[in-house]
């Protein structure tokens, strides 16, 4: 039952509606009443920003459209699977595609990195040092030195990279 003097709800009006509603209901707007029906005005889709549009634009491969990076990727990805379907006598295939593979993603993060899309400070940073660590493993060199060696140059590598890319960012950002 309604108490005395209670309106119904079609007949409450704007005034009332919205003093009710808090701030978000009322950016929303007024519910419809019932039995109206509730079609939102269609509108056409909106272009992403241009903001968007630039940071996904890869810088191009020096070979134009072929997806040579991609090819070597997946190459290197099956070699991997079939070194390790062939167990301990696959170990060599295995190392083979690992280092196709990542030569390829060195590839593309470099291109992508010293054109100012993305930062690959932290990878590009660790790549020189981990042949430095193998070559000086090679050596006879290991533990606590071999440890003593590479951190330091990998930190020196990742300042220095964090930097290029922040000028070519900068130079990226500056030429569009």
């Amino acid at each position: 039952m309604r108490a005395a003097g209670s309106n119904p709800p079609q007949a409450r009006s704007y005034s009332t509606t919205l003093e009710n509603m808090g701030k978000r209901s009322r950016k929303r707007g007024v519910a419809p009443l019932r039995g109206a029906p509730a079609v939102p005005p269609k509108l056409p889709p909106r272009p992403p920003r241009a903001a968007q549009r630039a940071r996904d634009e890869r810088p191009p491969a020096p070979w134009g459209a072929v997806p040579v990076t991609e090819v070597m990727i997946a190459v290197g990805l099956i070699a991997m699977l079939i070194g390790f379907a062939r167990g301990s006598a696959g170990v060599a295939t295995m190392l083979i595609g690992l280092g196709i593979a990542g030569i390829a993603v060195l590839e593309l993060t470099a291109r992508e990195h010293f054109a100012g899309v993305r930062s690959h400070s932290l990878l590009l940073g660790l790549a020189p040092t981990v042949v430095l660590e193998a070559a000086l493993f090679g050596l006879g060199l290991g533990g606590v030195l071999l440890l003593a060696v590479a951190l330091p140059v990998y930190a020196l590598l990742f300042l220095f990279m964090r930097d290029r890319f922040r000028k070519a960012r900068d130079v990226r950002a500056l030429s569009r």
